[in-house]
């Protein structure tokens, strides 16, 4: 029977465990991680995890740490990154804390005035690459603002975040339809409505879930699962409720306000895409605090992933198009990784589910059920999101002839 464990050495490995819980990797990177900085420094535990905490077995007892739900910056991911990677090369225990008790005390490294500027640009550059038209577009920019800054007050009183969905959606389809009625707009595209609400649309979750739950960690992926449902049905819920207030109706991927017959504004050209790309992840950068290396490897990703989309879809379909994209970027990613711990791919890779999983598509579809066209948008959500499973699984495996990192079992958003 092994001896009992020092008592540091069980709360360093948890509460390692804990920080990559709350930067957002799988259970089951958690636990791979841990095992192997315990074997690293000799120490013989079982290590196990759920969303919520991490269980350490050192022969003697079994001690739980649970998860303080801290939302951290993109910084801080990329600390939490460094971290694990040096502790499996037999970082010692008091370094370990040390880096950990500096974790938690992190700032924002960019001033509220700057982070809510950055969120302007992620709805502001979403909606550009979606097709609104100009006026929606610089809507968006400014309601995008607002919702950061909700975002970051409400962020940190638990029980109002998670009613924030609902009534986000309901204020930001009022704002935008009677901004449209006072300028005589009577068809606004849906992706006016949805394009601040972005950064609250869990694509990324639902997809992760889906992969947990191939990858046979059934509780984890499924509490994501239902959790990330549900959020998708407030935001529906709200946005229907908005549109019900004002009078108006679904119509495939628009709302129609009154009678209709208001003039139909052009859209942003496609040209413009690019550019608004590069825009919303600067967004990205600067609203969750990223370093300016990971901003830039950021913006090439995207940058990426919107010309492998364009390319693609019309060849494979949109399915096909958004696997081999993910597949390509992940393992280039995770390669990235290995070299630079600070660079995280479960931070690179995450913005991509914005331009590849079609959550705004997503969030019409489940709006607009029984009406003319829902059909064709839940199946291409569906097709979309079960390519992303697929290529982000093959990008993890490729990765796994290459030396481990924090994130090895595949991106988890």
């Amino acid at each position: 029977m092994p001896e009992p464990a020092p008592d540091e050495e069980v709360e360093a490995i948890g509460r390692l465990g804990v920080a990559l819980l709350d930067a957002g990797y799988a259970v089951t990177d958690v636990s791979r991680v841990a095992k192997a900085v315990a074997r690293s420094n000799s120490a013989e535990f079982t290590v196990g995890a759920l969303p919520t905490g991490v269980f350490v077995d050192d022969g003697d007892r079994t001690r739980v740490l649970v998860s303080t739900g801290t939302s951290f910056t993109f910084e801080q991911v990329g600390v939490v990154g460094k971290l694990a990677a040096e502790a499996e090369r037999g970082m010692p225990w008091p370094q370990l804390q040390a880096g950990l008790d500096h974790l938690y005390t992190m700032r924002p490294r960019y001033p509220l005035w700057l982070s809510l500027l950055g969120s302007g640009l992620i709805s502001g550059g979403i909606a550009v690459v979606l097709g609104n038209p100009w006026w929606a577009v610089g809507l968006d920019a400014a309601l995008g603002i607002l919702v950061g800054y909700i975002l970051t007050v409400a962020g940190r009183y638990p029980r109002i975040a998670a009613v924030l969905p609902f009534f986000l959606a309901l204020v930001i389809a009022l704002l935008v339809g009677l901004t449209a009625s006072l300028a005589g707009i009577a068809e606004v595209p849906f992706y006016a409505i949805s394009a601040p609400l972005v950064m609250l649309i869990p694509g990324a979750a639902v997809t992760n879930a889906l992969i947990e739950v191939s990858a046979g960690d059934v509780v984890s992926g499924g509490g994501r699962l239902v959790s990330g449902l549900t959020i998708w049905a407030m935001l529906a819920a709200g946005t229907v409720a908005g549109v019900g207030i004002l009078g108006g109706r679904l119509d495939d991927t628009a709302v129609v306000l009154g009678t209709g017959g208001g003039p139909a504004l052009a859209a942003v050209d496609p040209l413009f895409a690019w550019p608004a790309v590069a825009l919303l992840a600067i967004g990205v950068g600067v609203f969750l605090s990223a370093t300016i290396p990971v901003t830039l490897v950021i913006t090439a990703t995207l940058l990426l992933a919107y010309a492998g989309t364009l390319v693609l879809t019309p060849l494979l379909g949109a399915g096909f198009a958004a696997a081999v994209t993910a597949a390509v970027l992940l393992l280039a990613l995770r390669l990235l990784e290995r070299g630079w711990p600070s660079l995280p791919a479960i931070v690179t890779f995450r913005p991509v589910f914005w331009l590849l999983v079609p959550g705004s598509l997503g969030l019409i579809a489940v709006s607009s059920l029984g009406s003319d066209g829902s059909e064709h948008m839940i199946w291409t959500t569906a097709s979309t999101v079960l390519g992303l499973v697929i290529g982000v699984q093959v990008g993890a495996v490729a990765s796994e002839a290459f030396r481990s990192g924090p994130g090895h079992n595949g991106e988890r958003g």
